[in-house]
């Protein structure tokens, strides 16, 4: 009769604790949302000096809520990398929807347009040089909010950034840049 007892309690906590941890998972979308985080990247553009470069990426987004599927905000994402005297920076300030495809969870589909800039500068032989060039940017990417708390959560990202950009010459120049990144973020 106590195995009984012991097993019915058993069943009952584990019962009660499936209760409280699906209550916790649970997605809340509200009004404002902040998020900032930080990774690595790699320039994608073929015939690039910076090719296939891998260097650090970061972000930072805010918005507002439209409901439990949707958030609109902006979002600058930017990625650098120096080496041998000489710095490289791209990124992209873009308007940005995200859309969850289930208000239960915490996977969202992101995309954004706006503006992108692209930075070399360094220093050879004693001489600086600087050319920055700006143009415009679109923002592709996917990522999970996993909760920690009442309103926060681990975000990790995936992001792609294409750039069309005129060079000196008059020509359009496009380049591209995949992001990798986790961060935190305030719903």
């Amino acid at each position: 009769m106590a195995s009984f007892r012991s097993v019915g309690a058993i069943l009952l906590a584990l019962h009660l604790a499936a209760n409280v941890a699906q209550a916790q998972s649970a997605q809340r979308h509200e009004a404002f949302w902040i998020g900032f985080g930080i990774g690595g990247g790699w320039s994608t553009t073929e015939g690039q000096s910076e090719e296939g470069l891998g260097g650090g990426a970061g972000y930072f987004r805010l918005g507002g809520t439209l409901n439990q599927q949707w958030l609109l905000g902006g979002e600058i994402i930017v990625w650098g990398r120096a080496e041998e005297g000489i710095r490289y920076s791209r990124g992209n300030t873009t308007f940005v929807v995200l859309f969850f495809p289930s208000t239960a969870g915490g996977l969202f589909l992101k995309g954004g347009i706006g503006a992108s800039y692209v930075d070399v500068s360094g220093d050879l032989v004693g001489l600086g040089f600087s050319v920055s060039r700006g143009g415009f940017g679109t923002t592709f990417g996917l990522g999970w909010d996993v909760k920690l708390g009442n309103n926060i959560y681990l975000t990790p990202n995936a992001d792609l950034l294409f750039q069309a950009i005129e060079t000196a010459s008059g020509d359009d120049r496009n380049t591209a840049i995949l992001a990798l990144t986790l961060g935190l973020t305030w719903h």
